[in-house]
């Protein structure tokens, strides 16, 4: 049967739709490798949420046309770019064999020549730590944001399709669960009957070997006392959230086309400590926004020294096709953007590295993810996958991946920390 590399560009729902997309293709007889050498077909999951990420896109692909013309292997590009730009990509790609919106990926085993006959049910392995979509699409129109067009309105999915995945990924090896979604806050408010994350964090089946739920992309006026009081009661939800704010200046949320300013956001941060007083606290922010000016960047940098956050992730607008944003008056010229991201980047990496270093010579509770003789990587229950740094320890022993352990802190360096497993 042919044999399949699927690469995985962008998000952590990309790696959601590729794990799904791979079971298909397991499912439909065909195998995967990770050597594109070795295979028949070529997949690319792309992203095309921003000019940068497209441009990665292409620009993988353009080295898999490489690999394409050693080995006469089939050119595939699916997901965000296939379905934004699916046409200009298929005309400037010629090499391109398939390109198909993630929509439509069901009907990739056919294209790629699997028989009509279903082998058995196959799983894609998973490590320690595995992404479970909640949501998908957005109905927020922010100004700069090319998610609606490209995923459509708001949908919850189903509680009970989100237990049997929850159930499969734990039984398949998965110790940690991170929930994941264009607007995890707003799960089930579109069911019927209705319900709410809070609901859904509760339902969760008491999976033996699961001991971490984490969220991720949580929009702060979803952050309600009974969703504190959730994460509060169960200690399986990492006190750990993901509140992307984007801007504090009340211009520019509002050019934005979003909601709040750095006072609700200061109030609602105030609430999660009161209950959560260990908490760890992520957010994403937009430098360079059309019409930013020097005090809203001031602005800004005042409310990161109030707000505390332990992470920050700091973009430079992209004015994407399509969007509103992109057509406003007053952009911000590329030096411009890059030097306000670099101050307000430099400031929050201060902050972070000063709220981990108040972690030295305590103990935090970690999950190895990667063990070699006495030596481990992992990460602590405050690191969320890939973004948050990752702890180094000593003494790993008879250690395996998928271990949860307790590591005395000796070192911070920027973002990861080294320490010692506490016998």
């Amino acid at each position: 049967m042919p044999r399949v590399f699927l690469l995985t560009l962008g998000c952590p729902k990309n790696t959601v739709a590729s794990r799904r997309l791979g079971e298909n293709l397991l499912r439909a007889g065909l195998e995967l490798t990770d050597n594109p050498d070795d295979a028949d077909a070529l997949v690319v999951n792309t992203c095309g949420f921003i000019e940068a990420a497209a441009d990665e896109s292409i620009e993988t692909l353009l080295e898999l046309v490489q690999v394409k013309a050693r080995g006469g292997q089939r050119l595939v590009a699916v997901g965000c770019l296939a379905e934004r730009y699916g046409d200009e990509l298929a005309v400037a790609l010629p090499e391109l064999d398939i390109c198909v919106g993630l929509d439509h990926a069901e009907e990739l085993p056919r294209l790629l020549g699997a028989s009509e006959t279903t082998a058995q049910k196959s799983k894609v392995a998973v490590g320690p730590s595995a992404y479970l979509e909640l949501t998908n699409g957005c109905d927020h129109g922010c100004s700069f944001c090319t998610i609606p067009g490209m995923h459509g309105p708001f949908r919850s999915r189903p509680l009970s399709d989100i237990r049997d995945e929850a159930v499969a990924l734990v039984q398949g090896g998965a110790r940690e669960l991170v929930l994941v979604g264009q607007e995890t806050g707003a799960y089930g408010t579109d069911l019927s009957p209705a319900t709410d994350l809070a609901g859904l964090l509760g339902a969760l089946p008491d999976e033996s070997g699961l001991s971490w739920l984490r969220v991720l992309y949580l929009q702060w006026y979803h952050v309600n006392e009974r969703l504190l009081e959730t994460v509060a009661a169960d200690p399986r939800i990492c006190n750990y959230l993901d509140i992307p704010v984007q801007h504090a200046s009340p211009a520019i949320v509002k050019a934005m086309n979003r909601r709040g300013d750095a006072v609700k956001y200061l109030q609602r941060l105030d609430s999660v400590r009161n209950y959560l007083p260990e908490a760890a606290l992520r957010t994403s922010l937009i430098v360079g926004f059309p019409g930013e000016t020097d005090d809203d960047i001031l602005e800004l940098a005042d409310f990161l020294r109030e707000a505390r956050f332990d992470y920050a992730g700091v973009f430079e607008f992209s004015a994407e096709e399509g969007t509103p944003a992109a057509d406003l008056p007053d952009q911000i010229d590329a030096e411009d953007k890059r030097e306000r991201a670099d101050q307000i980047r430099l400031l929050a990496d201060e902050i972070g590295h000063e709220a981990l270093t108040r972690r030295l010579d305590r103990s935090v509770n970690g999950l190895g993810e990667e063990v070699n003789g006495d030596l481990g990587i992992g990460r602590a229950w405050f690191q969320a996958p890939e973004v948050d740094g990752l702890v180094q320890f000593k003494g790993a022993g008879s250690c395996h991946s998928g271990d949860f352990i307790e590591v005395e802190v000796t070192k911070v360096d920027g973002y990861d920390i080294t320490g010692n497993i506490i016998a």
